[in-house]
């Protein structure tokens, strides 16, 4: 059983709602650790393979560069509503646990890509007015 996961997601609001606030419920507050923009000491962000051990952490879009987490075995949980950072920025995410045991990803049916063409045409009048703007 693997008692330490990281979880992290593109919204904040929606994620503390349906996967955070449950989970914190289920297993303990004095196992879980959260991290907004609001919320968690950013200092501990410093030696996150130390204090990640044994904790359940839970991470909003505000959490998505500058952590070297190497905490062995760490599953990795996203959460993707097509929120506020792109895909990227979600690989980056994912990317901060070093050695996850794997990766597990949940993506919102009805998400939204930030730019979404609906034809050829469409992308290439899209690129094209970009190139003339710029």
């Amino acid at each position: 059983v693997h008692r330490t996961f990281f979880c992290c997601s593109d919204r904040k609001g929606r994620f503390e709602q349906e996967v955070v606030e449950p989970l914190i419920k289920l297993f303990g507050s004095g196992n879980c650790l959260k991290y907004t923009c609001e919320e968690g000491d950013k200092l501990t962000l410093n030696d996150c393979t130390t204090i990640w051990v044994h904790k359940f952490v839970f991470t909003s879009p505000s959490i998505v560069y500058g952590i070297d987490c190497n905490v062995e075995n760490m599953r990795v949980f996203g959460v993707y509503y097509g929120g506020t950072i792109n895909a990227r920025q979600c690989c980056q995410q994912l990317a901060r646990i070093r050695k996850p045991v794997d990766i597990n990803l949940y993506i919102d049916p009805d998400a939204q890509p930030s730019q979404c063409f609906i034809s050829i045409e469409d992308a290439q009048q899209y690129f094209e007015e970009f190139l003339r703007a710029h």
